[in-house]
């Protein structure tokens, strides 16, 4: 005896087959959709950290400015007294300035090196007690703002 295949099954099969071919459709879409987010959710990550490298970037660029403009201002302001005393030595009394010690180490002091050993102090002994009036400003300065306190130019040969 054959065995005929009802109706039933048949339509079972086609439902079947059906579900098959649309879970192995939408498995497919959804492996394409999947790959096409990926590569713009990588391109919007890409973007979004060059625009968050760039304002920080930006920002450090000017904070450093900022920093760097201070330096200037201080430096300037040294520069100005310096050029008071070179042009007007006469209108100071000369301030020695006093070589290295011990006992003033942390402290906020000028003090006198000469780099040359073949330079006597006695050479230059006026041009330092004129320089030596920078203390009058530097001190106070460098108690107020330490952060410069090691960044300020030495003179030629005593600072």
């Amino acid at each position: 005896m054959t065995e005929r295949n009802p109706i039933g099954k048949k339509i079972q099969s086609l439902v079947v087959n059906v579900a098959l071919a649309a879970l192995l459709i939408t498995g497919i879409i959804s492996i394409v959709s999947m790959s096409s987010v990926r590569e713009k959710n990588k391109e919007v990550l890409i973007t979004q950290m060059e625009t968050s490298l760039y304002n920080t970037i930006k920002d450090k660029a000017r904070f450093a400015d900022s920093e760097l403009g201070k330096y200037t201002e201080y430096a300037n302001m040294f520069a100005d007294y310096v050029s008071v005393l070179y042009r007007s030595p006469s209108k100071f009394v000369p301030n020695e300035v006093l070589p290295p010690r011990r006992e003033n180490a942390g402290h906020f002091v000028m003090l006198r090196t000469i780099r040359d050993e073949q330079t006597k102090y006695e050479s230059l002994k006026d041009e330092c007690g004129l320089l030596g009036n920078v203390e009058q400003i530097w001190i106070p300065f460098m108690k107020t703002h330490s952060e410069v306190a090691y960044s300020l130019p030495q003179r030629r040969e005593c600072s």
